[in-house]
């Protein structure tokens, strides 16, 4: 088969303002002052043997010792007495039977691929109803919540993208009759990792929150899991469940998957209020040691109710005991709302330490969303909280791991005091300085404003105008693609029409906009052809062969070997192949374009001639 791929060198058009540095003072947090002061801020627990069970049981998994695996379980299990828990299976949603297919071409944003056509939810249920996540098999997932319709009260649609974006396919999801679904949250993680990955063994998890009532009274955390393909599905609709006249809302799925290629905890934190939404009650987590079939859970009490806890999202944090950083939107009935930070340990427990980022002046912090950088496991972490300060999008970050804070970093400028969400993501590669990524969407939400950098230096400002306003209801998410060692900026973000959200849109730097198939002869070994015209101005075309399915990267080099463009990353079919390189952003001079699959490397020359 023969594909025509063309190839914007960046989609992500449009204002570019430079901002190197992003200001911020360091903060030393008082605990002996302020709504806070003499309260408890920390709650310690002898958690000595569940952490050394804890790493044996790794090592057990990882050395594939089934036997000592079984038998470090069976003691855990002890410890964790009746808090763990095995969900009822029986008690669960259902995947859906039909298959979205694939959107209008007439109906996508200019430059944005629609992923998915129709009305997403929005009612009752806050923001959480989109998710973007990259794999680790070096695939882009999305996911999103439907809006009700009759016979269908609640479905979530999870869909892949094996071409960085370009185009998307249907995974699976969860459904119910009845039932309500309102808040969602995704993790995508690799079994069998290793040396030789086997990559069809990705498993996505899905958390959201569930509940009979449209109000979201008594709602529950339900899960469901399945493989990249949309088989090997399970769950459970009743995952955690709250106390009476309570509800639990605000799902984050968190792992440690970073660190470990088989051994891969999965979890899930949130918080629990009072059913009429005006007392937060606690903060709960579930963790996983065998991919969903039992969970250890625990809940933590940092001085309710003489405040809430609002908008609860977490972080792993790998260290000599990993732990598990919650970011939260505290209310106080006094004062305005602030930002703080709950550590517990990743072995659930209900121990912590508060970390009180933001002072007791009257600014209002609101809608935080933070990472963790997972960079090398003896490395300090760096910890990056996005949320929004009195209308403008601001940052605070860690780059010891918690030790010292600077606060109110400047995500947007001073003029946009109208931001309405924010979004913030990082790559585990801090090679490069860009690895982390933030955005934010403006109040009227007529544009969304990316930045990708580094923690105090967020780098170039690009602001995406939308052609169609984008919802207000629900926050953009944002990711770094980063297949092959470049990494680009990936966000997704739901449109509105006639005042109600409606379609998930997705956008990145480098996108791949068509791939066309033509014909259907295989050749019997790769090839990488000179690229014709050349020299060439300022497009050519480079024609390469693949004798079996491959994972490809096409990059191009300047003549002292720096990449000044990713043409294409993502699993091509085996077959003839063409791509139509444009180099108009380029100067004259030499260059080399490459091809890489697992088992063939080619490199070529070629000259560009303005």
């Amino acid at each position: 088969m023969k594909n025509l791929i063309h190839v914007l060198l960046f989609t992500l058009v449009f204002t570019f303002i430079a901002i190197a540095q992003d200001g911020g003072k360091r903060y030393v947090p008082d605990y002996s002052s302020g709504p806070e002061a003499g309260m408890q801020y920390q709650k310690t627990v002898d958690l000595t043997r569940h952490f050394q069970l804890d790493k044996q049981l790794k090592e057990a998994i990882e050395s594939r010792n089934t036997e000592l695996e079984l038998s470090i379980r069976a003691e855990m299990d002890k410890l964790y007495k009746g808090n763990l828990i095995t969900p009822e299976i029986s008690d669960t949603d259902f995947p859906p039977t039909d298959v979205p297919g694939s959107p209008d071409l007439t109906d996508w944003l200019p430059n944005d691929v629609m992923i998915y056509s129709g009305d997403i939810g929005q009612v009752g249920s806050d923001h959480k109803r989109i998710d973007l996540k990259m794999g680790e098999d070096g695939n882009l997932y999305s996911a999103l919540i439907r809006r009700p319709v009759t016979g269908t009260n609640g479905r979530i649609d999870v869909f892949r993208s094996s071409d960085g974006g370009a185009t998307w396919s249907y995974v699976s999801g969860a459904q119910n009759a009845s039932a309500y679904f309102g808040q969602i949250s995704m993790a995508v993680e690799l079994r069998s990792g290793g040396a030789t990955p086997n990559l069809d063994s990705t498993r996505i998890f899905i958390f959201y929150s569930r509940s009979a009532n449209e109000n979201f009274d008594n709602s529950t955390i339900a899960y469901a899991s399945f493989l990249r393909d949309g088989s090997a599905w399970y769950g459970s609709a009743s995952l955690l469940t709250p106390s009476a006249n309570n509800k639990l809302l605000y799902p984050s799925a968190v792992t440690d998957g970073q660190y470990w290629s088989t051994a891969t905890y999965i979890g899930v934190t949130c918080g629990e209020y009072s059913n009429t939404g005006s007392q937060g009650i606690s903060l709960r987590i579930a963790r996983t040691t065998d991919w969903g079939l039992n969970f250890a859970t625990a809940e933590i009490i940092d001085g309710y109710p003489s405040w809430g806890d609002w908008y609860p999202v977490s972080a792993f944090k790998r260290g000599t005991t990993d732990s598990v950083y919650i970011a939260v939107e505290r209310r106080f009935s006094d004062i305005t709302s602030k930002i703080r930070v709950i550590s517990t340990t990743w072995t659930p427990s209900s121990s912590f330490f508060r970390y009180s980022i933001t002072g007791v002046g009257s600014d209002e912090f609101k809608k935080p969303e933070m990472t963790i950088v997972q960079d090398a496991s003896a490395l300090p972490k760096k910890i990056v909280i996005a949320c929004i300060r009195d209308g403008q999008a601001v940052y605070h970050r860690s780059m010891d791991g918690g030790l010292n804070w600077i606060e109110n970093s400047t995500l947007s400028l001073s003029s946009e005091n109208n931001v309405s969400y924010v979004s913030i993501s990082s790559d585990s590669s801090t090679a490069g300085d860009d690895y982390l990524i933030g955005a934010f969407q403006k109040g009227n939400g007529d544009s969304l404003v990316v930045r990708r950098g580094r923690p105090g230096s967020l780098g170039t400002r690009l602001e995406k105008p939308n052609e169609f306003q984008s919802s207000t209801f629900n926050a953009p998410k944002v990711a770094i693609f980063n297949p092959s060692g470049s990494k680009y900026s990936a966000f997704v973000y739901t449109g509105i029409v006639s005042n109600y959200t409606n379609s998930l849109y997705f956008n990145q730097e480098n996108l791949t906009t068509s791939i066309k198939q033509n014909g259907n002869t295989v050749p019997e070994e790769y090839a990488l052809e000179q690229n014709y015209p050349n020299p060439f101005n300022p497009s050519t075309t480079i024609s390469f062969n693949l004798p079996v399915e491959n994972f490809v990267t096409l990059k191009v080099f300047n003549s002292i070997g720096q990449e000044v463009s990713s043409m294409y990353s993502g699993v091509l079919q085996a077959g003839s192949h063409q791509i139509v390189f444009d180099a108009s952003k380029l100067s004259s001079g030499i260059y080399f374009y490459q091809i890489q699959t697992q088992s063939f490397t080619s490199t070529k020359k070629m000259i560009l001639m303005k």
